[in-house]
């Protein structure tokens, strides 16, 4: 694999990665109805996820939720 692939291919997995992070934020946000208890869940479903991959993209998505939470303190 030549350096443009392979630039190609890790662009394409980190797109992939920030849909699925933003994919479990959306969904653990309608759920429940403040953000504490959406960290909470994602923190509670991390072991779906498992390996270091599925403790970041956890971890990502909890982050994510922090800095909703300071943009609309308010849910």
């Amino acid at each position: 694999m030549n350096d443009k692939k392979m630039l190609e291919a890790l662009t394409d997995t980190r797109h992939q990665v920030t849909a699925l992070v933003n994919k479990i934020v959306e969904e653990a946000l309608d759920i429940y109805p403040t953000y504490g208890e959406a960290k909470d869940a994602i923190r509670r479903a991390r072991f779906e996820l498992s390996g270091s991959v599925g403790s970041f993209i956890m971890e990502e998505a909890i982050e994510k939720i922090n800095r909703i939470a300071l943009e609309k303190p308010t849910k």
